[in-house]
């Protein structure tokens, strides 16, 4: 009995101990990590950059390419308007510059709202859109949608032409994005 007693007071003495001095969780400083992508909707309530079509240009077998491609990409249907802003390139007039950066934007930007990033990098790099300066109206929007995905495409590479075109513009970086180190 008595063994069996002291027996058990050194099994709870031993447990007691073990409780008492086991691994303890260590207070670390906690950043948060926090991403956000907003709701497609909530980007198609936005007001577009650029100037609406004339009624002119409205009439044009372009102009109603470019409508159709802005009808489906506030449906969310990013396929069909992407498939629309690519027929207008092909009947723009090459005199209209500023239009066909314009529609180079909604190709990129559907498929940017659709979440095919490498597709959107790579329609950025294929049109025009690498040359933009400062003064086109969807400038800022642009950089912010390139360097938000592209570090996840590929990284170095992909900053590296985010920062040759804002240098080249002497750009002043967007706000929140002057403090990203490289």
């Amino acid at each position: 009995m008595k063994k069996t007693l002291f027996v058990t007071k050194l099994i709870f003495l031993l447990a007691l101990v073990a409780a008492s001095t086991s691994c303890q969780k260590v207070c670390e400083d906690f950043e948060p990590n926090i991403v956000y992508t907003p709701a497609p909707t909530l980007v198609q309530a936005l007001s577009s950059a650029f100037p609406p079509l004339a009624p002119l240009e409205c009439r044009t077998d372009w102009g109603r390419e470019t409508r159709a491609g802005y009808y489906f990409a506030k449906e969310q249907d990013y396929y069909r308007a992407i498939t629309a802003f690519k027929r207008a390139l092909v009947f723009l007039p090459p005199s209209q510059k500023e239009r066909k950066l314009q529609i180079e934007y909604g190709i990129f930007h559907s498929y940017y709202l659709a979440y095919k990033y490498r597709e959107a990098i790579e329609a950025f790099e294929a049109g025009s859109l690498d040359g933009v300066t400062n003064q086109f109206p969807a400038y800022r929007d642009l950089l912010v949608q390139l360097y938000n995905r592209i570090a996840s495409v590929a990284k170095k590479i992909r900053q590296l032409i985010f920062l040759d075109i804002s240098k080249k513009n002497l750009l002043k970086m967007p706000r929140g994005l002057d403090s990203i180190a490289l």
